[in-house]
């Protein structure tokens, strides 16, 4: 189900942010930076994904700040239910682990910490101002994004209409393996393919499953390059109509 998100400014309602991170103190001094540098902001806190997803569906979110490795329901686990919800919300992530900039194009902003706060500040009122028609939101491509940042070994699973499924495979955040079923009786792709073609759905379900331990007589698979990937997607995007 897609969420609405009206523009704060065009309503003449105060925008909303909310802050997700375990650590108070970081809150805090994030709250006082965002309060000084961004006129007339309104913050929320949560202290995991969980309490997060609580807040959205309480009140009209306009941009999410997260930390990623949380106690509880960390930053992944937001952003795979804010991406299959459709929240039209723009997010940035502030980890401390090395991932930077935009991912897709359109979708996460991050961040490594320690970082400027002020840098934080002017992404998020920039995030703001954008209207809501173009509004940046969670993609797929920015999950797989975050995945890679936060050096996971897992299996994302995803569902799509007309019976499409694919799983896309992590070790240490690498993209190691990737296949999907487009559901019309076409064989499977993968590898490189198979991970577009998963970039391109709109998933109805994600799960996220710890990857399976190797046996120790097995290769480790070659990387997909995710640089490639989102270049590939980028170009798939501007090309076609889905």
């Amino acid at each position: 189900m897609e969420h609405s998100c009206p523009d704060p400014y065009a309503t003449g309602r105060p925008p909303i942010v909310l802050l997700v991170d375990d650590e108070v103190l970081f809150r805090m001094t994030l709250r006082v930076a965002l309060e000084v540098h961004v006129p007339g902001v309104k913050i929320l806190e949560a202290g995991d994904g969980a309490e997060a997803l609580a807040l959205m569906d309480r009140s009209t979110i306009d941009c999410v700040v997260t930390d990623l490795a949380m106690t509880g329901v960390g930053g992944v686990g937001l952003l795979t239910d804010m991406l299959v919800q459709e929240r039209p919300i723009p997010v940035v992530v502030v980890s401390a682990y090395g991932c930077e900039g935009p991912t897709d194009g359109d979708g996460v902003l991050c961040f490594t910490k320690p970082v400027e706060l002020f840098t934080v500040c002017e992404a998020v009122a920039e995030l703001l101002r954008a209207p809501s028609s173009g509004r940046s939101r969670v993609t797929l491509a920015s999950l797989v994004h975050v995945i890679a940042c936060e050096r996971r070994a897992c299996e994302l699973h995803l569902e799509g209409a007309g019976g499409r499924v694919a799983a896309l495979t992590f070790e240490r955040g690498q993209l190691v393996e990737a296949i999907a079923r487009c559901g019309d009786g076409t064989a499977p792709v993968s590898g490189m393919e198979g991970a577009l073609a998963a970039l391109e759905w709109k998933p109805a379900r994600v799960t996220t499953a710890g990857r399976p331990p190797q046996r120790p007589s097995a290769p480790t698979p070659a990387p997909l390059s995710l640089a490639h990937l989102f270049a590939q997607h980028r170009v798939r995007k501007a090309t076609r109509t889905y």
